[in-house]
């Protein structure tokens, strides 16, 4: 029966079995001329036999001679032997002795090997601080596009979201840049219990909404009038969308909503029907423009962080602004394709008063086009400013780039404990 290999070496039998792996098979004399400081003849054959007893070699005979090999390939060997050292002095993280290496040549060693200083590759305290920044960041860059279109202060927003999801495995993956912090801070640790049940609560609120979405997609009726298709293929020109979508209506739809990424599909109210040929072209192309954005990949990444940071006002105010501009981005494209803005925010007005006296009866997972938390802004917003689409500047792509180095920036901070 196999003995388990002991994970404990004393100097001298770590010696031994350097030499033992190295000759791949040795003698007592073999083992005893290539120590260091050698003992007696005896006592080399001891530790021989001792290791043997622990199930770290086996002996095969050579006449006379007992011949030692090691029980475990190399390279599993040096698995062993890694995993062993990374559990001593790194509490099994790679990541932190990788950082303890650069750290070391910073002077920042004191804070790696301090005990209980970093329990853990991520670090929560300095990464919800990162995030925060990462807000405040976003903020006042988006004043800087206040007077640019909505697309580019959306795709700043998601920038901010991408980079709270994203900055624990930017921590991860990225070497470290580290900042100093006093010897003796010690971050706390995250209250997972808590932050689990958070974020279970939080994912639970998307039920509804994708119960609500299979039930309309499975009982919608599927509209085939000829006019609607006709408007739904004119505003599918006006948005540059050449994919097949499939156009519904139901009760069960309060205000206009798409959902579905290779299967797209445009939802609209039963009071549809009785819509003017303008107004169904323009909610038409509005929805048409979220499919082209793939804006329902979006509306997922918003969930994400959501529950990942359902805690965090920075979280909070990004998802919110992401939502916002998102629609002003389609009303921008609307009115990109010719309709006066004041006819438009009629539409939007009525279709939203529409809903509220039928009652409607929660929200479809996805992105929907009268949003009463964000109607009244993009009313005022298409009222100031009722002309075509302003251009995106050029300086709004610098400032995007600017936004992807800062999180890079912020995503390798690390602490470091030092006296310099």
């Amino acid at each position: 029966m196999r003995i388990a290999p002991s994970k404990e070496f004393g100097r001298r039998e770590r010696q031994i079995m350097d030499v033992v792996y190295r000759l791949g098979r040795a003698t007592v004399g073999d083992v005893m001329g290539r120590l260091p400081n050698p003992p007696t003849y005896s006592a080399v054959r001891a530790m021989l036999r001792y290791l043997e007893g622990k199930g770290h070699l086996r002996h095969t005979r050579d006449g006379v001679r007992y011949v030692y090999e090691p029980t475990l390939p190399h390279a599993e060997a040096q698995r062993s032997a890694i995993q062993h050292l990374l559990r001593t002095f790194f509490r099994g993280s790679r990541c932190r002795a990788r950082s303890c290496r650069t750290a070391s040549s910073r002077g920042c060693a004191r804070w790696c090997a301090a005990p209980g200083a970093r329990d853990a590759d991520v670090n929560w305290t300095l990464d919800l601080a990162k995030i925060a920044l990462l807000g405040a960041g976003g903020w006042g860059v988006a004043a800087l596009l206040g007077r640019g279109p909505a697309s580019a202060r959306h795709d700043l927003w998601l920038l901010v979201l991408l980079g709270a999801v994203l900055v624990p495995a930017a921590e991860l993956l990225l070497p470290p840049l580290y900042v100093i912090v006093p010897a003796t801070w010690e971050p706390p640790g995250p209250p997972l219990a808590l932050w689990a049940l958070g974020a279970l609560v939080w994912a639970a609120r998307l039920v509804p909404g994708l119960v609500a979405l299979r039930r309309i997609a499975r009982a919608g009726e599927r509209w085939s009038d000829p006019a609607a298709l006709a408007a739904l293929a004119a505003a599918a020109r006006l948005a540059g969308v050449t994919r097949p979508v499939t156009l519904l209506r139901s009760n069960e739809v309060p205000v206009p909503a798409t959902w579905g990424v290779r299967r797209p599909v445009i939802a609209l109210p039963a009071a549809a029907a009785t819509w003017t040929v303008e107004r169904l072209r323009l909610v038409l192309v509005h929805e048409l423009v979220h499919v082209r954005r793939q804006d329902v990949l979006v509306e997922a990444l918003l969930w994400l962080a959501g529950a990942l940071y359902w805690f965090h006002p920075a979280v909070w105010l990004a998802a919110g602004r992401v939502r916002l501009e998102r629609e002003r981005a389609c009303d921008e494209a609307v009115i990109a394709t010719g309709a006066r803005a004041s006819d438009y925010c009629g539409h939007l007005v009525e279709i939203m008063r529409a809903a509220t006296r039928g009652g409607a009866r929660g929200a479809v997972v996805g992105a929907t086009m009268a949003a009463p938390c964000t109607l009244e802004r993009r009313v005022r917003a298409l009222l100031a400013t009722p002309g075509s689409t302003p251009p995106r500047p050029r300086r709004s792509i610098p400032l995007l780039v600017a936004g992807a180095v800062l999180i890079y920036a912020l995503g390798t901070l690390a602490p470091c404990a030092s006296a310099w």
